[in-house]
C-alpha cells in the first residue's frame, strides 16, 4: 500500500535532528496526512521517514516569560 523504504522514530527533538543530518533525504513525519498522500500517489516513492509523533517537548501550550504564548507544532485542538 505505501512504498517506504524505512521509518525511524525519534526520540527526542536533538535524536530527530541528528537522524535528519545523517539522511538529508528524509522526511519529517508527525501526524502523516501529508506526507503519507505524497506516499501512496507515487510522488515520494521510496522515502525513508523520521516521525516526531510522539516528542513531549514539541507538545502543549505555555506562556513565556515575556508574556507571549507559545503553541508547540505537536499540539492537537483537543
Amino acid at each position: 500500500m505505501y512504498d517506504i523504504a524505512s521509518i525511524y522514530q525519534a526520540r527526542s527533538v536533538a535524536d530527530a535532528i541528528r537522524a535528519l543530518q545523517a539522511d538529508p533525504s528524509a522526511l519529517v513525519i508527525a501526524g502523516g496526512t501529508d506526507v503519507l498522500i505524497k506516499v501512496r500517489e507515487g510522488k515520494l516513492a521510496g522515502c525513508r521517514l523520521v516521525s516526531i509523533h510522539d516528542l513531549p517537548e514539541l507538545k502543549g501550550i505555555e506562556l513565556s516569560d515575556a508574556g507571549d504564548v507559545e503553541i508547540g507544532p505537536l499540539s492537537t485542538f483537543r
